[in-house]
């Protein structure tokens, strides 16, 4: 098993140079934006935009939003939910 810490993410521009991307893994390891079999990214979205254009990619986009305020956390655990 392969451990993929934050600080080993390859950073670059969004192709439409309206964002960044942090690319988490891809393969073959190393190869071009136009020539990988599999590729997992993320990338924070500031505002509505086109989706940069990969030919021949089919895409999937998972939208994950997740925010935890500690107050709604400490009620969280003193409630009787543990039980």
């Amino acid at each position: 098993m392969r451990v993929i810490r934050s600080t080993d993410y390859r950073r670059m521009p969004w192709k439409n140079g309206s964002g960044e991307t942090a690319e988490i893994a891809i393969w073959p390891d190393g190869v071009a934006l136009d020539a990988f079999d599999w590729r997992i990214s993320m990338a924070r979205v500031a505002a509505d935009g086109p989706f940069s254009a990969f030919a021949g990619v089919d895409r999937l986009s998972i939208t994950h939003i997740f925010s935890i305020q500690v107050s709604n956390l400490q009620k969280v655990l003193a409630s009787d939910y543990r039980s």
